[in-house]
Order: structure tokens, then C-alpha cells, then sequence
């Protein structure tokens, strides 16, 4: 008899830890950009865990990788604040054929995101008007001295991963003129605030929850906004997805700048 009891009470502890085990957590791979996973998705990854023990793993692919991973089923999800027709016709341009995109659900999680333009702190510009901006953007205006500034060449970073941030500059600053080639180009926004503080003659844009250091500067001008950020499944949202989904809609505004 206390053999039995021994033999059912170490079973209860062997699937107790099993059952509570990292190993068995259950886990998202998210994909998207790097404005939404490091404004949205990053803020909220740790308390999210903490409500539903749920892990987020977190991909900061851009978001055309991002939506070719998810065709491919390599992903839960991803979360964009870019246009969606958009990032299917960046994979077209490549000759990507997507066999899921007709299956794409997008579902609005959060508000637009807010991007900035910044320089290194060092940098006495503070203020550029959108001609201004165009001009450095596409290579006619090329010295810190002609807006105002230091006798130092512009360098223009932008970002490998973040594509639609780069449709946001084409849109509202480039428009049908051709754009620069970048001085340097960066992955992720944390890559380019690097860059930037490490170089007082360079500028870039990033979205303003990212910036993480006191050593840039945010350069007054046109406001700059995404569209709202949205997650995209293939086919309706899991049951998992939408509890991410309502975390965000309902706590989101605790961690999310």
C-alpha cells in the first residue's frame, strides 16, 4: 500500500514540473518589424508572461521577411504598422511568390506609431522644415552647413529591417524624386540610434518609443505616423493569438509609450 502511494505521489510530482516546465510553456513566435516589436510587443512580452504564461518569442525580421515567414508557416504571427499590401508587393518585387496571402486576417491592436527624425546630441540642428528634409534626403543638400549646422558631411542611415518606416519617408518627405544612397545602413532602430550617437554628422528616423539614449536628439519638422499596428495571422486568430490580441487592447497603455 505505501508502495502504491509512493509510486502515485512521484508521479504527481514528475507531471507537475513537467506540466509547469519551461519546456512545456507555451511559446509565440512573433515576427515584425522593428518599431513593433520593440515599441508594441517588447514593452508588454514580460507582464503578458506573467497574466497567461504565455512566452513571446520575439523577431525583429522587418516586415517584408516578416510576412514571407509567416506565408511559409514559420511564424504564429507578425505584427506590422505598415500597410499590408504594401509588404506582399516588396516580396513581389523580389519574385517571392506568397501562397497564403488570400488567407492574411489582420486585426488593429494598437494606435499609429510616431516617428521621429534624429541627430547626435552634439548636433546644433534642431529644427528642419520638410523642403529641408527632402533636399538632404535626396542628396541635393549634403553639407550640416547649408541648414544651419557644422562644417560636417550628412550621413543618412536607414534601416536594412524596417521597410515601411522607409515607405513613410518616400511618401511624405521623397515623394517622386529619387533618394539618396545611405550613408550607412542600419537593421533595426536600435542599430541606427547606435550609429547616430557614435557620429554627430548622421541623421536618421526611427519610431519615438524606441529611443532608449539621452545621446540623440529628436529634430522638430512634419509629424511622421504609421498606420495603426495590426497583427496578421494566416486564417482567423487562435485562441492564444487572442489573448495576446486583448492584452494589448486592454493593458497595453500601463507599458506602452
Amino acid at each position: 500500500m505505501k508502495k502504491n502511494v509512493l509510486v502515485t505521489f512521484s508521479l504527481f510530482l514528475f507531471l507537475t514540473v513537467f506540466f509547469l516546465s519551461d519546456s512545456y510553456a507555451v511559446k509565440l513566435k512573433i515576427g515584425g518589424g522593428s518599431t513593433t516589436i520593440n515599441t508594441i510587443l517588447k514593452p508588454i512580452q514580460e507582464p503578458f508572461k506573467e497574466k497567461t504564461g504565455i512566452e513571446l518569442v520575439l523577431l525583429p525580421l522587418g516586415g517584408k521577411q516578416s510576412v514571407f515567414e509567416l506565408d511559409k508557416g514559420n511564424l504564429d504571427a507578425i505584427c506590422i504598422a505598415h500597410p499590408l499590401s504594401e509588404l506582399i508587393e516588396l516580396n513581389k518585387k523580389d519574385n517571392v511568390v506568397l501562397t497564403n496571402q488570400d488567407k492574411f486576417v489582420s486585426t488593429v491592436v494598437w494606435k499609429e506609431v510616431n516617428y521621429v527624425f534624429v541627430v547626435n546630441k552634439s548636433n546644433p540642428v534642431r529644427k528642419l522644415s520638410q523642403a529641408q528634409l527632402k533636399d538632404i534626403y535626396i542628396a541635393k543638400v549634403t553639407n550640416w552647413k547649408q541648414v544651419g549646422g557644422e562644417d560636417l558631411p550628412i550621413k543618412v542611415i536607414i534601416g536594412k529591417l524596417t521597410p515601411g518606416t522607409t515607405n513613410v519617408i518616400i511618401k511624405n518627405i521623397i515623394k517622386d524624386d529619387t533618394p539618396i544612397k545611405p550613408a550607412k545602413e542600419g537593421t533595426t532602430d536600435l542599430d541606427i540610434l547606435k550609429f547616430i550617437e557614435s557620429n554627430k554628422d548622421a541623421i536618421g528616423v526611427v519610431a519615438k518609443g524606441s529611443i532608449n539614449t539621452p545621446y540623440v536628439s529628436i529634430v522638430e519638422t512634419i509629424p511622421l505616423v504609421s498606420e495603426p499596428a495590426k497583427i496578421v495571422t494566416i486564417g482567423q486568430p487562435s485562441v492564444v493569438i487572442n489573448k495576446l490580441v486583448d492584452f494589448i487592447k486592454k493593458e497595453g497603455e500601463k507599458y506602452i509609450k
